[in-house]
Formats: C-alpha cells, sequence, structure tokens
C-alpha cells in the first residue's frame, strides 16, 4: 500500500459515497509532486517556503503535533486544488481541509524520524520490516540493509519472518512488562527497556544467535533494539493500539496501512 492509499483510508469514512479508486485518484492529484504520488517531501518543502516551518517540524519531530489551519492549507496545497478536489469528491471544500488537517500531520509524524523522514519513503510502498531495518542503529558496516532486514524479520518475526509487534506486546504483558507496552503505544514518552527485558521477551538463544548472524557482540545489538522496539511499536501505533494493519494473518504490513481511520 502507497501514500495515495493511506490518505484514501482516512477520507472515506467521511465521504462514503465516493469510490475508493475516485478518492485515491482526486488525494494522489492534491498531494502530489506531480507523478500522482503524494510527496510528503515537497509538502514539507513548501511549508517552509510558506513560513510554516515550525508547525512541519513538530510533525518531523518527536513532539505534540502542531495544528495547521484550514487557511493554512488552502494556501499550501493551492485554492484551485483544493477547490477541484472537494468538486471531484462532491464535498464541501471545508469537509475535505477538515480532514487533511488532521491526516497531515499523522502521516507526516509517523513516516519521520529524528526529524527527517525515513529515506525509505517518499511515495513508495513501506512494510514494517523496512521500516525496522531504518530505525536500526548502528548498523553493522559489514551488513546490507537487505541482510540486515532478513535477520531482524527472523528475531520479531511470527509467519514469514515479518515483524509480529502484536505477538511481542503480548510478550511483554504476560512478562509483567505491560507499563512499558502502553507507553509506547500512548502519544506520551517511551519508557526505557533494559537489555536484559528485551532478551526475556525475545528470547536469549534468538538474541545470541542474531548477534552472532550480524557479526555484533549482544550488548551492540541490545543497545539498537531498546532504540528500535520503542519506536518501531509507537509509529505503528494509535491512540495506544496497534494499527488495524498490523497483527494479521500473514505477518506482512505496510506501515502505514489503515493509518487514518473514520473519526
Amino acid at each position: 500500500m502507497d501514500l495515495n492509499q493511506l490518505a484514501t483510508e482516512l477520507l472515506k469514512g467521511n465521504m462514503q459515497g465516493t469510490k475508493k479508486k475516485d478518492l485515491n485518484s482526486a488525494i494522489g492529484g492534491l498531494l502530489s509532486g506531480g507523478d500522482g504520488k503524494i510527496d510528503l517531501g515537497g509538502i514539507i518543502g513548501a511549508m517552509k517556503d510558506k513560513g510554516l516551518g515550525s508547525i512541519a517540524e513538530s510533525w518531523l519531530g518527536d513532539g505534540g503535533n502542531k495544528s495547521i489551519s484550514m487557511d493554512q492549507l488552502n494556501d499550501l496545497l493551492g485554492k484551485e486544488r483544493v477547490s477541484r478536489t472537494a468538486t471531484k469528491l462532491n464535498t464541501r471544500e471545508g469537509s475535505l481541509l477538515e480532514s487533511l488537517s488532521s491526516m497531515l500531520p499523522q502521516l507526516i509524524d509517523k513516516s519521520s524520524k529524528n526529524g527527517s523522514l525515513l529515506e525509505s519513503l517518499g511515495g513508495k510502498d513501506v512494510d514494517l520490516l523496512e521500516m525496522a531495518t531504518e530505525l536500526f542503529g548502528n548498523k553493522p558496516k559489514t551488513t546490507n540493509n537487505s541482510g540486515l532486514s532478513d535477520v531482524l524479520g527472523s528475531l520479531l518475526g511470527g509467519k514469514n519472518g515479518k515483524p509480529d509487534l502484536g505477538s511481542i506486546i503480548a510478550s511483554m504483558n504476560n512478562k509483567g512488562l505491560g507499563s512499558i507496552a502502553e507507553s509506547w503505544l500512548g502519544d506520551g514518552d517511551n519508557k526505557n527497556i533494559s537489555f536484559d527485558q528485551i532478551k526475556d521477551i525475545l528470547g536469549h538463544e534468538k538474541v545470541s544467535e542474531t548477534a552472532t548472524q550480524l557479526n555484533t557482540d549482544e550488548g551492540g545489538l541490545l543497545e539498537s533494539l531498546s532504540s528500535m522496539l520503542p519506536q518501531l511499536i509507537d509509529k505503528s501505533s494509535k491512540n495506544g493500539s496497534l494499527l488495524d494493519s498490523f497483527g494479521g494473518a500473514d505477518g506482512i504490513f505496510d506501515i502505514a496501512r489503515d493509518l487514518f481511520k473514520k473519526r
């Protein structure tokens, strides 16, 4: 699922009479850089050019997201484009702008790390494994992204070697780490997790095997995991719960699927 489809998931709840295909096309045209695909980098650049840099930085950062007004959105996206999109969708401009004012901050927030958009994003499909690889710190120099993804998929995986965040959260709850899990799922600060707690959740033997595969020591691996796991779950959750797209039967989920649910 690409970013165009993410926007569709948000807006279809407010525009139930609109065909999904038409909604996808209209939103892609409104938020694209010219190729019909949502261009988050272009949107961020336009915000800075129009004096909305502080708002953009709040969406990219780890704190609260500043709100954007309907007038600012109109100016950012272009009044004519907004008007045309509302007409195509047979809705009022105000309703469209209200939905966009909720969607854009969340989309950019969950597509960024440490103030920058994740490299894997930018209109391309992104799944949990790709996000885990992007968030993984201290990547061994001898390991490329493909090799690291394979190893992380095995360490964090359910079926098919893909990260299974639902099972990780369940394991944390079962091992008395529910308050830590709740902080990662919630909108506040993420509580720290110790190296021993990570080994207990993932399995001492699996951690040891993963460190060997990555040609690194367990301490280095656990340090990276202690930073990556909270961010991965934080960016994959909303209002205290994992997004519906995570934890499904086949274990592979796009990072932003169903990010925007019916409000």
